[in-house]
């Protein structure tokens, strides 16, 4: 109702007409968005104001269904430059949803898009070094669980479990006493190939912590084995000459400069020859390739010409 031009709002009553009257038929809100198209309109790029909302609060006393719309109106907030949230009061379910944003989610945020997003949503922001990431998954669903596979663009994270932290279930006390006493509950997800899938209950919040990721591209190197490519510069067959290992499927992908991915593909490493590479449809530049094995992920630069 903020954001969403799409999202029908059931509790909206139309909007008022410049002429007088209300347009009943109109049920999409986006308020937030709209202010900012106004903004944009009328005082142009870069005018520096800023939305806040105060005196909410969610309108049901249930504490699960107030921590995940408190959890939502945060995540989305934070994604859109929002200046500040105040509460009208604070209910139960609430300080643990705050605790959770404060202190898990990093300073930055990431763009992240849920293909579920009227259930569940997710929440994704880096700290200021780029080598911390945190997800925070929201799902919304008041009577089933869900599960959903996360797939991490535009960074590099290697295979293994991660810890997550779940709020769930929560009861009609308070639970939040600090740091150290709330209602978390720690847990693990596998990630494999830059993915993961998790199980996410009805009305809850759940972050994953990532830590020593590889964000954008550069030279990376956190692999046992030795990457050698040639010949370098390439105008067709590029070469990956590994050291002698077993055989096992590898992951290749080329970036460009921007760290867009432009090419992508799996081979079969025999554990001697070098695996090979047609480079013919890529323009003459400056490429990153990585390549993902099971004892890592190694990222080296070459260059194309034409």
């Amino acid at each position: 109702m903020y954001y969403d031009t799409n999202y029908d709002y059931p509790g909206a009553q139309g909007l008022y007409t410049i002429n007088g009257g209300w347009d009943t038929s109109l049920k999409n809100e986006y308020i937030f968005k709209r202010i900012n198209d106004w903004l944009m309109e009328y005082f142009g790029e870069n005018h520096g104001i800023t939305c806040g909302i105060s005196e909410w609060g969610p309108s049901n006393s249930d504490p699960n269904i107030g921590s995940v719309v408190y959890g939502s109106l945060l995540g989305t907030f934070a994604n859109n430059g929002v200046e500040y949230l105040t509460p009208w009061n604070w209910q139960v379910g609430m300080w643990e949803t705050l605790h959770l944003f404060s202190r898990y989610s990093k300073s930055y945020r990431v763009s992240s898009i849920s293909s579920l997003e009227n259930t569940v949503s997710a929440y994704t922001s880096l700290n200021q070094a780029a080598d911390s990431m945190t997800v925070i998954l929201v799902n919304r669903d008041m009577n089933s669980e869900r599960s959903v596979t996360v797939n991490l663009n535009e960074c590099i994270i290697n295979n293994g479990n991660y810890t997550t932290l779940q709020l769930s279930s929560l009861p009609s006390t308070e639970t939040f006493i600090s740091h150290t006493d709330n209602a978390l509950t720690e847990n693990a997800v596998e990630v494999n190939s830059n993915s993961f899938t998790i199980t996410l209950p009805a009305l809850s919040t759940t972050a994953v912590l990532f830590s020593s990721i590889v964000v954008g591209v550069e030279e990376y190197d956190n692999q046992v084995d030795e990457i050698k490519l040639y010949p370098n510069p390439v105008s067709d067959q590029l070469y990956i000459d590994m050291s002698p290992g077993i055989s096992e499927l590898i992951e290749i992908i080329v970036y460009d400069r921007s760290g867009r991915k432009v090419l992508s593909s799996q081979k079969h490493y025999d554990g001697n020859a070098p695996i090979v590479i047609t480079m013919s449809a890529l323009s003459e530049g400056f490429y990153f390739l990585s390549v993902k094995s099971r004892n890592g992920i190694s990222i080296k630069s070459f260059s194309v010409i034409r």
